[in-house]
């Protein structure tokens, strides 16, 4: 549902400013101009079908016809070269105007604030370090690129909210979404054939300060069951089999980490998007949000916009998803004090 308030409070700031409106509507436009030039090319392949097959003998006509089907195709080759890199420089113009100033950065601390006072957080700032809405692509196939992927790190370039927890710094993040372009093997009546897919992978982190544990249990690691093979086991039966570590039948640092109420908790919780939890730098939780493209805090996919009155409702579900994939990742680490 989208939050009205949080609306309401977008267009008020924002709403009679013209050159959000007017960048909006060039962003819209680009969205638009691309799905009329292919309904062009339809039309004009469909034409010319018709006249091959009506005037198949007329070779004044075919000299006339084979000249429009080339330019369709060029049309078609520069649409789809050209205006998906015009529409993300549309779209991070757009950002980098929302963060030029701190009305977004306001909005941001206010909002977060209110929604998560229950939680008990104060003290939250929004860092807009960039305005970058790429995507990290790869080779690699998803389950290779996630198996490789090292322990995060509090240390980044991207945006990231701050706030204290339970007493202790607290640093929430998304990192930019993962395109995996694979190949696909397969056979069809006895014929080989290959193909590239895209996939795409969402991944968030949230890392909490405590020396203590980052002394005492670095390099710690949780995954779901049978990702690790550590000989590790605690009391509780459940989290043995929900999850595993890379902790040895004797490793210190699992009592100390894995305590009765730590245990409890990571019992009870059965995030389908949990990924891995541990120390690093800091204690960290993170997630893997799979076939959805979230972009960092504070960065909009702005391609995505119909019209220019969308912009707001599209910043809207946004900062609203973002606040679900916060409270999600405190469940984790709610017991780490």
């Amino acid at each position: 549902m989208l939050d009205e308030i949080l609306l309401n409070e977008l267009k008020v700031i924002f709403g009679d400013d013209k050159n959000i409106i007017g960048k909006a509507a060039k962003n819209a436009r680009s969205r638009n101009w691309a799905r009329v030039i292919f309904i062009v090319f339809i039309l004009i392949a469909l034409l010319d079908l018709c006249a091959i097959l009506i005037l198949k003998n007329n070779k004044i006509a075919f000299t006339i016809i084979i000249p429009i089907s080339l330019f369709g195709i060029l049309l078609v080759f520069l649409t789809r070269l050209l205006l998906p890199k015009i529409r993300i420089r549309l779209s991070k113009n757009l950002n980098r105007y929302f963060g030029s100033d701190d009305r977004l950065k306001k909005i941001y601390e206010k909002y977060l604030t209110k929604q998560l006072e229950i939680y008990g957080i104060r003290d939250v700032k929004f860092y807009q370090l960039n305005f970058d809405s790429s995507c990290v692509r790869t080779s690699k196939s998803r389950n290779s690129y996630l198996s490789s992927l090292p322990a995060p790190s509090v240390k980044t370039d991207l945006n990231y909210i701050s706030f204290i927890f339970n007493n202790k710094e607290t640093i929430f993040r998304i990192d930019k979404p993962v395109l995996h372009s694979q190949a696909e093997y397969g056979e069809s009546f006895s014929e080989k054939r290959n193909r590239r897919t895209s996939l795409i992978s969402s991944i968030d982190n949230i890392f909490i300060k405590n020396e203590k544990l980052q002394q005492e249990c670095y390099d710690l690691k949780i995954r779901i069951a049978g990702r690790f093979a550590g000989e590790y086991k605690t009391e509780s039966i459940e989290f043995n089999n929900r999850y595993s570590t890379n902790l040895t039948s004797n490793d210190a640092a699992g009592p100390k980490f894995l305590t009765p109420i730590v245990l409890d908790t990571l019992s009870g919780l059965a995030d389908i998007d949990f990924f891995s939890m541990g120390v690093n730098d800091r204690v960290y939780m993170q997630k893997v949000i799979i076939s959805q493209e979230i972009y960092p805090i504070g960065i909009f996919d702005f391609t995505k916009l119909r019209n220019k009155k969308d912009v707001f409702e599209l910043i809207t579900k946004k900062m609203t998803l973002e606040l679900d994939l916060i409270r999600r990742s405190l469940s984790y680490i709610s017991t780490i004090r």
